[in-house]
């Protein structure tokens, strides 16, 4: 075969070595962000993949997160030629503990400089300094983003987990706790960044995504003051409860309504001085569009609508 069909992919070693640390693989296209899964099922997965949808179409991102099996040794060779990029699902793995119980997959999403700084210097339970980034980098498998503070820290739990995304944490104090597809993939190294070719993710840790059944708990313990206070933390002592409650993935809860009617006046606050004829439409599109990039509820943008009435003058 033309060798220029392999032009910029990821050599299949790499890919095995990721495979077989547990990360459940996800082919991306060449701009590092479209899924490259189309033809990927076989005609048994594809029938297979039609009867566990909810509109009896193909999925096949949904496939691989249910089936993480799909991937092995033959098939990887056998696509080798689509690994120009490549992410993984966050969840159950095709890997087992020696006793045969499954393990799934976890990731801490590092957004802000506040929670780098905070993870950066512990104070351990002697006294001592824990720096924990490098901890982590030195015991399980890291990634560098493009972010100054981006950071990808995996590792594997017994117990799948509830996810905690940007939209449970203060304004400038974001995180993610990963750990099925809600959320969406995380780009592997040593594949390009989506909005910049220039750049490729690295590995920062070790080739290999270590058990730490308490990474969970002990994360949000440390991160405690970044979450919202609607966010709701039920404990048992000093541990909490895997934030199982519905609430934690209901963005229209009642107990979120406080929350945000603050954001919607702040927001109407600050746009007032500007608000005037002339001007309005401007501001209400791009209000919208940054709403939109930075994922916005519904709720937010519908009561800012409802509120943006209240700030037209008589008439108008």
């Amino acid at each position: 075969m033309n060798e220029s069909h392999y032009y910029n992919h990821i050599p299949v070693a790499e890919i095995k070595r990721l495979h077989e640390m547990g990360v459940i693989l996800v082919l991306l296209a060449d701009d590092g962000r479209t899924p490259n899964v189309y033809g990927l099922l076989t005609e048994d997965d594809r029938e297979i993949s039609k009867q566990e949808s909810d509109d009896g179409e193909e999925h096949p991102i949904n496939y691989i997160y249910n089936h993480p099996e799909f991937w092995n040794v033959q098939r990887i060779e056998s696509e080798k030629i689509r690994f120009k990029n490549v992410a993984t699902l966050l969840g159950r793995t095709h890997l087992r503990d020696p006793d045969g119980q499954p393990l799934y997959l976890n990731a801490l999403d590092i957004d802000s400089e506040h929670v780098f700084t905070v993870l950066g210097r512990l104070r351990g339970p002697n006294g001592q300094d824990v720096y924990f980034i490098d901890e982590m980098c030195k015991n399980t498998f890291v990634s560098k983003t493009k972010k100054k503070y981006g950071r990808h820290i995996f590792w594997l739990s017994h117990e799948q987990h509830t996810p905690i995304g940007t939209r449970h944490c203060k304004h400038g104090f974001e995180f993610e706790i990963k750990t099925d597809n809600s959320l969406g993939l995380i780009t592997l190294p040593p594949s390009r960044h989506r909005d910049d070719s220039n750049i490729r993710y690295h590995s920062i840790g070790k080739d290999r995504i270590k058990i730490i059944d308490k990474m969970y708990d002990k994360l949000l313990a440390i991160l405690d003051d970044c979450l919202r206070p609607t966010v709701n933390k039920t404990t048992t002592g000093d541990k909490y409860s895997n934030h199982k409650d519905k609430n934690i993935r209901d963005q229209d809860s009642s107990q979120d309504i406080e929350y945000v009617e603050f954001i919607i006046q702040t927001i109407a606050n600050r746009l007032e001085p500007i608000y005037k004829k002339g001007h309005r439409y401007s501001v209400i599109t791009g209000f919208a569009g940054l709403s939109h990039k930075h994922s916005f509820t519904n709720m937010i943008l519908a009561g800012f609508c409802r509120r943006s009435l209240m700030l037209q003058p008589p008439g108008r």
